[in-house]
């Protein structure tokens, strides 16, 4: 089937978020109105009735567009029901529209194994396999880690899910930080009100002694996985124990179950390295970048 080009106005919204949904590569941030939050304006590559998509988030620059990833959606690229190899990501790169001048794309993990693109940038996410009971997974742990486990609980430090939206909001306002920007924060609001009334999202907090919250993180779930899509600590001294206490809480609860944890954004204090000592494997992901503007425009940001 043919690779078509949509603009937004045209495209199918429950197609696309069906197709999002039985992806072998689906994620929440895909879904359509999620892109329309974050990205407002987005376009779209579509093949076989919708049974493959890309979507092409975009702002105006000028008298050009340029794709971009939005904020919160760290892999988008191409989502599709059957397996992707690289000539059919090569065709979806190929039909990429030439008004399209600049491109800034991250592609999801499952792109990025058939892709061939020698300057690309690598980055990184990690994947955690729940299936393993807890008490088989806590025996692995490190010294380290227990160690570091103890001292939270010595500190008394305790964890509560499903913690109000009200909470957590308060929390991240009072942090005092970029993710406060008032554009960024009104997306986050409205990303977390959409999730948590529709039951696909837990929002988690670890709070101290005297009762005071130190740390949020929000589970999100996406097709079989799920997504630690957002955490935020104080960034005190025991910040890096709430965050351990509060992973190990959740493997705690939800392991056993055939389900694919993804460990991907907290504050920029937390070390993602953490995550390695539970388990989780580093996982890359494609970021490339291409500048199509006359060699006179290029210097504009």
């Amino acid at each position: 089937m043919a690779i078509r080009y949509i603009r937004q106005k045209d495209i199918n919204y429950s197609l696309w978020d069906r197709c999002i949904n039985y992806s072998l590569n689906g994620v929440i941030y895909a879904q359509s109105w999620f892109l329309d939050i974050v990205a407002k304006k987005w376009d779209a590559l579509v093949e076989d009735d919708y049974k493959t998509v890309m979507p092409l988030t975009f702002h105006r620059k000028f008298l050009h567009r340029e794709l971009f990833n939005p904020p919160f959606a760290k892999q988008l690229g191409i989502f599709s029901e059957k397996p992707l190899n690289h000539s059919k990501i090569e065709k979806f790169m190929n039909h990429i529209p030439i008004i399209y001048r600049k491109l800034n794309i991250c592609f999801n993990r499952h792109n990025s194994q058939s892709l061939k693109l020698p300057d690309a940038e690598h980055k990184y996410a990690y994947e955690l396999d729940l299936i393993t009971p807890y008490e088989k997974k806590s025996k692995l742990y490190s010294k380290k880690l227990r160690t570091q486990l103890e001292q939270a609980h010595q500190k008394r430090f305790s964890v509560v899910r499903n913690i109000s939206l009200y909470e957590f909001e308060s929390f991240v306002v009072n942090c005092n930080d970029a993710d406060n920007e008032s554009h960024l924060f009104k997306m986050l609001r409205q990303i977390l009100s959409r999730l948590t009334h529709t039951g696909k999202a837990e929002i988690t907090g670890v709070y101290n002694y005297v009762n005071e919250l130190d740390t949020v993180a929000c589970f999100v779930k996406s097709n079989n996985n799920v997504v630690l899509f957002y955490g935020k600590s104080k960034n005190n001294e025991d910040s890096v124990l709430t965050v351990y206490l509060l992973i190990d809480d959740f493997l705690r609860t939800y392991s056993g179950r055939n389900v694919t944890l993804s460990l991907e954004h907290f504050d920029k204090y937390c070390n993602e390295e953490i995550y390695s000592e539970f388990g989780a494997i580093k996982c890359s992901y494609i970021c490339f970048s291409q500048n199509k503007l006359p060699y006179f425009l290029k210097w504009m940001k």
